[in-house]
């Protein structure tokens, strides 16, 4: 089931029905924390996320490096970010769906601020814990706008190895009287969670194309 809005929108699933699965590939990091679940039309599968805390391996922040997931999903792919609080924050990556680009900053994303604190150190949200989350921007319809920043390769994160430079923006929620919620240490409604649709088949193309014009016609 879907709430329709206009062809350059997006449509937003619930956790019901059934879709036939895509194959979704990502290459993702956070600052400092993300977690990517994947809805069959019945219900979220955990299928992985960055380091706990803020080290990484080898050695370098959690953020440095990014990791890479390929999974079947329908109809909607939800992630899980949350920060420590503190300089900085965002959501990077690339992401296909059947081979159709929707990099982090495509405006196809949306995001719901959870109201929720989690800290860095804690483990990920369960998948009945995102789906019930899910459920409450569903029913009050709080699906928001992500604010879309510099491509990757903007400071203080430098360049992140595996992600491309052209297509990729760090993301984060907007913050009222903020223009740049990726800098400053804060706590946007944390923790947040983003979401992508998984279009059918017939209208992948479509979703693509529409994606492009929009954002053309934002800048």
């Amino acid at each position: 089931m879907f709430v329709h809005m206009s062809a350059a929108a997006i449509a937003i699933a619930t956790l019901s029905g059934t879709a036939q699965a895509a194959l979704v590939q990502t290459t993702m990091t956070a600052d400092n924390q993300y977690a990517i679940y994947a809805d069959d039309g019945e219900v979220l599968t955990f299928v992985g996320g960055n380091e706990l805390g803020r080290l990484g391996d080898p050695g370098n922040y959690n953020w440095s490096l990014p990791e890479t997931f390929t999974f079947g999903a329908g109809p909607a792919i939800y992630i899980a970010a949350w920060s420590d609080d503190a300089f900085a924050q965002g959501l990077l990556g690339d992401l296909t769906i059947d081979d159709v680009n929707f990099s982090t900053g495509n405006p196809a994303w949306r995001v719901f601020r959870t109201g929720l604190d989690r800290d860095d150190d804690l483990n990920y949200p369960s998948a009945n814990e995102v789906a019930t989350q899910v459920g409450i921007a569903n029913a009050g319809n709080l699906w928001e706008i992500p604010h879309a920043g510099g491509l990757n390769g903007i400071q203080p994160w430098g360049v992140i190895p595996g992600v491309s430079t052209n297509n990729a923006r760090w993301m984060w929620a907007t913050q009222p009287d903020d223009s740049d919620p990726l800098v400053g240490g804060i706590d946007v409604g944390e923790y947040l969670v983003f979401c992508i649709p998984v279009p059918t088949p017939g209208s992948l193309g479509l979703v693509g194309v529409a994606a492009i014009a929009a954002t053309r016609r934002r800048r």
